[in-house]
């Protein structure tokens, strides 16, 4: 009887498909990978605070991009102002490489010079497509700017990327976005992000999803960008599909279980 109690259940598991908690093996056949490019403003405007306060942030927020599970997250990082320059070429992140990719984040030593945001998108499309990295997979392209650039280049920048098949391109607005229809704001929403037409965002808690919604997230001081591209980071991972699959519990099975708990008392009692 006890044989069969246990075999039941096992078998009674495998029918049901599993109980919370258990994690799947393999979510996927084969998994896909995610490609994150990362802009970021080292112009005069900036500063040395505030280049450090980005990059102190944005390495922390790469905490949120899980190392197993279904995905698999490539990440490149790029620092812009009058040019362009590669912080981190793009990387699959795994448990083995994440800490050494802050590192080469948070060591970059500042740069100052102009507002070129065209000058970063074409650095990022450069060193994910020169890999041959875009082709039949989700990249997303995300920018971190406190200034006003170029807007015919950054449009061609922009336009660019999306032929060389970045998917969506969305943008951190930090200081000069007031309103919505600030400048500042008015050309990153016309001439950098992508597809149009674009959101303006001030709750990083209500983040749309960068798969389906490009959009500007106003912040209001270097001392807010932390929380907001890990808020940002995070919604990117969710949407993506990011972390484990846990499989769900039947809504049958505590009764099946329940039932052959009974049967085999009602054994035990008549034995």
């Amino acid at each position: 009887m006890r044989r069969f109690m246990a075999n039941a259940a096992v078998a009674a598991l495998v029918a049901f498909g599993g109980i919370t908690g258990i994690t799947a093996s393999s979510d996927k056949a084969e998994a896909t990978i995610i490609n994150l490019g990362f802009a970021i403003d080292s112009s005069g405007s900036v500063g040395s605070s505030g280049w450090n306060t980005q990059i102190t942030g944005l390495a922390a927020a790469l905490d949120s991009i899980p190392t197993s599970g279904a995905n698999q997250y490539r990440v490149g990082v790029v620092a812009f102002n009058s040019g362009a320059r590669t912080l981190v070429s793009p990387t699959i992140v795994t448990a083995g490489n994440i800490a050494g990719i802050k590192t080469a984040i948070t060591t970059a030593a500042f740069s100052s010079g102009g507002t070129f945001i065209g000058a970063g998108i074409n650095r990022l499309v450069s060193d994910f497509n020169g890999a041959g990295y875009l082709a039949s997979e989700t990249s997303l392209m995300n920018v971190t700017t406190d200034g006003i650039s170029l807007p015919t280049s950054d449009a061609a920048a922009r336009d660019a990327a999306l032929l060389a098949g970045w998917e969506g391109i969305s943008a951190e607005c930090i200081l000069v976005c007031a309103n919505e229809n600030s400048v500042g704001s008015q050309r990153l929403l016309n001439t950098v992000v992508s597809p149009v037409p674009a959101l303006f965002v001030t709750n990083t808690n209500a983040l749309p999803n960068p798969l389906t919604q490009s959009f500007v997230l106003k912040i209001n001081t270097f001392d807010d960008y932390e929380a907001a591209i890990k808020a940002k980071v995070g919604k990117i991972v969710t949407d993506t599909g990011g972390g484990p699959t846990v499989v769900p519990l039947p809504a049958g099975l505590p009764l099946l279980l329940g039932g052959l708990s009974v049967l085999y008392a009602v054994r035990r009692k008549t034995a």
